[in-house]
């Protein structure tokens, strides 16, 4: 037996023993158990999340015949504490969300990179810093459904004060739903 011959018996063999097993599971009669995603809230509960995000912005620009195009690369990580405020007796509950820290990269089309770290002095960037700094540290409440969905954001008036410049450039309420 040659090896091409080999793999296509483990193959054989692979398929015929996981046809067997489907077909033992789907006879059993047993109904699956539905999974429940409903969160189960309690009151002082204390949770930590780590976070990456990354999103690449292209820019074409035409004048005439000639063409040019970039890519900007957004790349933002760091960590949250959600902590449980309040269970209402509809499953509802109010949170209290902090950013514990931030960092945030942005690289540009020749590889150039703006860094800002909230853990760290403002560095070359201080407007990066300044921006991911007024978020750290300033806890918004969140008020949630039962369902898990947001329904409303309290609090991200102090982060819009503590950015300087436009406010069509600082972040929303709509920002911060997760």
């Amino acid at each position: 037996m040659g090896p091409g011959q080999v793999n296509l018996m483990l193959l054989r063999h692979v398929l015929c023993l996981s046809l067997t097993l489907l077909t033992a599971a789907s006879a059993s009669g047993e109904e699956p158990h539905p999974l429940s995603l409903r969160p189960t809230f309690e009151t002082g509960r204390t949770t930590h999340y780590e976070f990456w995000s990354q999103r690449d912005q292209t820019t074409t620009m035409n004048f005439g015949q000639e063409h040019r195009e970039f890519v900007l690369r957004y790349e933002w990580s760091g960590q949250i504490t959600w902590q449980i405020q309040e269970v209402r007796a509809d499953g509802s509950a109010e949170a209290a969300m902090t950013f514990d820290w931030i960092r945030m990269v942005i690289t540009g089309p020749e590889d150039e990179k703006q860094t800002a770290d909230s853990r760290q002095g403002p560095g070359t960037w201080a407007e990066g810093h300044q921006f991911i700094k007024a978020m750290v540290d300033r806890p918004l409440t969140l008020h949630v459904a039962a369902d898990g969905s947001i329904t409303s954001i309290e609090g991200v008036d102090a982060i819009r004060r503590a950015i300087p410049g436009e406010d069509d450039a600082k972040p929303d309420a709509r920002d911060f739903r997760e």
